[in-house]
């Protein structure tokens, strides 16, 4: 997947962007509660993406998780894997909150 395939997921659900010296990163809020679902996402040079999804919450991941609890958007499949993935991280912060 291309930088702007995964900006365009990462928008369809609504998540808040901004962007600093690292990349590009996406916040999901709730109320005043707030938590950021993808960071440092930015165009790598042979076409592809990098970028990290907070994925530490969803028990099949965990144990691909960083310390940090996120996954490399490297290690994702497919656009369709990245929407589920993302959806269910969603989902449980807005249970949460």
């Amino acid at each position: 997947m291309d930088y702007n395939q995964i900006e365009n997921i990462l928008l369809s659900f609504g998540l808040e962007q901004h962007s600093n010296s690292e990349g590009t990163h996406f916040t999901f809020h709730k109320g005043k509660k707030h938590k950021i679902i993808f960071e440092r996402l930015k165009p790598l040079d042979n076409g592809g993406a990098g970028g990290y999804l907070f994925a530490k919450v969803l028990e099949e991941y965990k144990n691909q998780c960083s310390k940090n609890g996120h996954i490399s958007v490297r290690k994702i499949n497919s656009e369709i894997e990245l929407r589920n993935l993302v959806q269910q991280v969603i989902m449980h912060f807005d249970s949460i909150y």
